[in-house]
């Protein structure tokens, strides 16, 4: 089995166009919730807390067409992705070893029309080629759902990365609450087992009608008042937000021939299913403790091994805080949740955890879990302040109850 490495990235969000701005926005402890009475009125003035402002990238020039007509989604990914190769044009030297993997939103369109679709845009050699996709991208919408174009446009980021970047080898598209962490898993696992050299694995969110979904289904939370002054302990509270990132994830000798950086090494990974019935950010402690030990067990590590754990507050009944307490035993891991700086970014949330975990690692540093409250006896961070961390686990909890951890070791 070969060592699997986080290599270069690239993230973007509310707080920023990359990592370090954005990093630098959440030790000063800025947020989207700061100043706002409540989230639900501020999306009725169509400010909604965690999007993406538009400033970030409205001039950025995309030449392919089916990309800057299309879905914003689609546009994030394609940023996020362009942004890293412009960095690192030497990984497209490499492209037969590289797979491809991305995690977005379904969206409800179907995923057999979505597929055929994109199949009658290749060209006589059963390959793409930019003319060949764009003059046949319209006949491909007829094998969807008729309301789709009403909805929301087809999004196949694999299909407009790899036709753009001429990525012909493995890759997959996951769909759903959980994407990101389905496509880092999957590229982990890739690497780790020798099939592929290195992949890049991209994700990425945008708040469209499916917000109209979160309002729906959790409109208690969304409406409670000054949530800035939320401490997570004890409050029921997540807002959706947006987010996209890309990585490179690679062996050590591919690193090295590269001459790219290694962020740190994942040491283990492990991912749930759905638990039970399906319902929406209600997961069971037990179900955390078991993706924790599980991580533990192929790290070969203890739960006092871990420097930082980084996770979503987004439970319903506090399983996470809960189940992570209880392993801590007292000691002196440290528990972070970045969810009132950074929402929950719904299929891209596992790389918004990733990210955060990456930074506090690159910079030795951890910063607060709360913003205006501060409970008697915090559990969770409390302040920006130095650490020296080795081990990070990360957490990604699904709204569909899937949950993915993730162990990072400091390089």
């Amino acid at each position: 089995m070969q060592q699997v490495y986080i290599g270069p990235s690239h993230s973007m969000s509310w707080h920023g166009f990359d990592d370090e701005t954005m990093f630098e926005s959440l030790i000063t402890g800025k947020s989207p919730l700061q100043g706002i009475q409540n989230v639900l009125e501020e999306a009725q003035k169509n400010n909604v807390p965690g999007r993406i402002p538009w400033n970030l990238f409205k001039d950025f020039e995309i030449e392919n067409k089916c990309v800057k007509n299309g879905p914003v989604e689609a546009r994030y990914a394609y940023i996020c992705t362009r942004m890293l190769l412009d960095r690192f044009p030497q990984v497209l030297d490499h492209r037969k070893d590289m797979g491809l993997y991305v995690g977005t939103m379904n969206n409800y369109y179907g995923l057999v029309g979505l597929r055929n679709g994109y199949r009658v845009c290749v060209n006589d050699q059963f390959t793409y080629d930019k003319r060949t996709f764009e003059s046949k991208i319209g006949v491909g919408f007829s094998f969807v759902h008729p309301m789709v174009p009403v909805y929301k446009i087809p999004n196949n980021c694999v299909a407009n990365i790899a036709l753009d970047w001429e990525l012909r080898g493995a890759n997959a598209n996951y769909f759903g609450e959980d994407s990101s962490s389905t496509a880092i898993h999957e590229s982990y696992l890739k690497v780790r087992s020798g099939r592929l050299k290195q992949t890049l694995t991209v994700t990425s969110n945008h708040l469209f009608l499916n917000y109209l979904d979160f309002l729906f289904t959790d409109l208690p939370t969304l409406t409670k008042k000054e949530p800035a002054k939320l401490i997570p302990e004890k409050d029921n509270f997540f807002f959706p937000s947006e987010w996209a990132s890309s990585y490179l994830l690679c062996t050590k000798e591919q690193s090295e021939k590269l001459k790219v950086e290694r962020q740190a090494r994942i040491v283990a990974s492990h991912q749930t299913s759905f638990q039970g019935v399906y319902m929406r950010r209600n997961l069971k402690q037990e179900t955390v403790t078991q993706v924790v030990t599980a991580c533990l067990n192929k790290a070969k590590l203890s739960f006092s091994d871990l420097d930082l754990v980084v996770f979503d507050n987004v439970d319903k009944d506090k399983s996470q805080i809960g189940a992570l307490v209880s392993l801590r035993e007292g000691g002196n891991t440290r528990l972070l949740t970045p969810s009132l700086f950074l929402g929950h970014a719904i299929c891209a949330n596992g790389g918004a955890m990733i990210t955060t975990a990456l930074l506090c690692l690159k910079h030795q540093k951890v910063f607060s879990s709360y913003l205006d409250s501060l409970p008697d006896e915090p559990e969770l961070t409390a302040q920006e302040e130095k650490a020296e961390l080795n081990h990070v686990l990360v957490l990604s909890q699904g709204l569909n109850n899937s949950l993915h951890g993730l162990i990072l070791e400091k390089v």
